[in-house]
């Protein structure tokens, strides 16, 4: 009798035994499914946030460049404010800045041209003045707001154009022709000035430059 309570004693030790065993096995399989499962959702959210971010940069894009084309400036790229008023355009003489506004200097630049040439709107704006100042043929352009209120003068320069037109960049607004006594009827002499109606250097309007332009704000 004894004994055989013992051997029933065995068997259920051996049960219980297995039991735990089988109970453990069953805890270390949710845990590792739970880990996977973990693992699962963090790589699929990184998926999906790599997704959107390439999305947005995909959005973003056009819209900036959209922007620059209405400034005429794109964002770390080179461009220039203005361009050259003649074809081949060759420098016979610098600007040369005077010390004083009312010393001696040379107020803008001299272009190799042939009479008869045609000139080009350095950029858009509006015919200012076409006549004749202390005996020289002289055309003015006002360029605006959006160029700095600069304003181009070409002399010797006559254009059928009345006062007022509108002229876009690079397109003919005027002729090499006329009267001047600055160089010898062998070049064109192109001012431009600023709001302050003091001279400043065309060479470095028509010079590319990388542009970055800032954020409202």
């Amino acid at each position: 009798m004894l004994a055989e309570n013992g051997k029933g004693a065995m068997v259920n030790e051996r049960e219980y035994q297995r039991r735990i065993r089988r109970y453990r096995y069953q805890c270390d399989t949710e845990r590792n499914d739970c880990e996977r499962q973990g693992r699962r959702a963090i790589i699929s959210c990184l998926i999906t946030t790599i997704a959107a971010l390439i999305i947005c940069c995909m959005m973003v894009r056009p819209s900036q460049a959209s922007t620059s084309n209405t400034t005429s400036y794109s964002s770390g790229e080179c461009s220039a404010l203005m361009r050259w008023p003649v074809s081949d355009a060759s420098i016979m003489k610098r600007y040369q800045a005077p010390e004083k506004q009312w010393l001696s200097g040379h107020r803008g630049i001299d272009l190799n041209v042939e009479e008869g040439e045609e000139l080009l709107a350095p950029a858009d704006g509006m015919i200012a003045f076409a006549g004749s100042v202390a005996g020289k043929s002289v055309v003015t352009i006002r360029h605006g707001t959006l160029h700095g209120e600069l304003t181009s003068t070409f002399e010797p320069a006559t254009t059928d154009l009345p006062v007022g037109t509108m002229v876009k960049g690079g397109r003919i607004f005027a002729h090499v022709e006329g009267s001047s006594d600055h160089c010898a009827d062998v070049c064109l002499h192109w001012g431009l000035k600023g709001a302050d109606h003091g001279y400043t250097d065309p060479e470095g309007k028509v010079r590319a430059v990388t542009i970055a332009l800032k954020p409202d704000g």
